[in-house]
């Protein structure tokens, strides 16, 4: 039960890990658009709090449909008693592939963002023949260059030095 018990807590970390790192995306986009803000929005205080808070209910929204999986196999595990370090590195390459997916987005949001005033939806799909033009934008500005920095660095950290 212990054993068990330790990989719950492994996923649960990763979880949380996961939303600290997508609030750092949302506190980055929130800082690059600030000037965008209308006085209207800078007036009421608590607006910025409620939608950092609508953001990590969003962000754990997705990341309980990235748990899902792990969660699954985790469980079937405990009832096998297995707990190899297969399937650590398993969860650990499922949570870079993923969480690193989730990551690419929150980064290229910001300058998507900044350019069109609005986030990254399905309206993406109409602008793959553009591909070029799309990434010469979001590659083409160099301040955007850290968050992928920092975003590398989260996904080596994970990929590198698991927990188990």
């Amino acid at each position: 039960m212990k054993r068990f018990l330790n990989l719950v807590v492994y996923i649960l970390t990763i979880h949380v890990s996961a939303l600290l790192i997508a609030g750092l995306f949302r506190l980055v986009l929130f800082i690059s658009s600030y000037h965008q803000l209308t006085s209207e929005a800078l007036s009421d205080k608590t607006l910025p709090m409620l939608a950092f808070v609508h953001g990590v209910w969003f962000d754990n929204v997705i990341g309980c449909y990235i748990l899902l999986l792990p969660l699954v196999v985790a469980v079937v595990c405990g009832v096998c008693n297995y707990y190899g370090k297969a399937l650590f590195r398993f969860f650990t390459i499922f949570f870079s592939v993923f969480y690193g997916l989730v990551y690419l987005i929150s980064a290229s949001d910001i300058p998507y963002f900044a350019y069109f005033f609005k986030h990254i939806n399905s309206s993406i799909f109409e602008w793959f023949g553009y591909a070029g033009t799309t990434a010469g934008m979001i590659l083409g500005e160099s301040a955007y260059y850290l968050s992928g920095r920092i975003r590398s660095l989260a996904y080596l950290s994970g990929t590198l030095f698991p927990s188990s």
